[in-house]
């Protein structure tokens, strides 16, 4: 695969490339991220505006309320995985 990385500070919303030229006549995906300052950053789509917001979104709430196994529910699950997986079908 070949990658060509570059960081830029954008002034408007319009933004031209030039790829080198062992690009030309391939198929390239095009991504732009913005580069995170050392906070997180969530994003919301509102009316087709990216609008930047401080505080999590209503799925990010639920992953992070979302229930957890302790240590020794996890060392059960797997005690229990490794018992069925020696049972045989006939």
């Amino acid at each position: 695969m070949l990658a060509y990385k570059t960081k830029l500070n954008i002034d408007t919303e319009f933004l031209q490339l030039q790829l080198p030229s062992f690009f030309t006549g391939k198929q390239v995906e095009i991504i732009v991220l913005a580069v995170a300052d050392n906070q997180p950053e969530f994003f919301i789509n509102k009316e087709k505006n990216y609008k930047e917001k401080d505080e999590p979104n209503e799925f990010q709430k639920f992953l992070l309320t979302a229930p957890t196994w302790s240590d020794k529910e996890y060392e059960n699950f797997i005690e229990t995985k490794k018992q069925i997986n020696k049972w045989k079908i006939q």
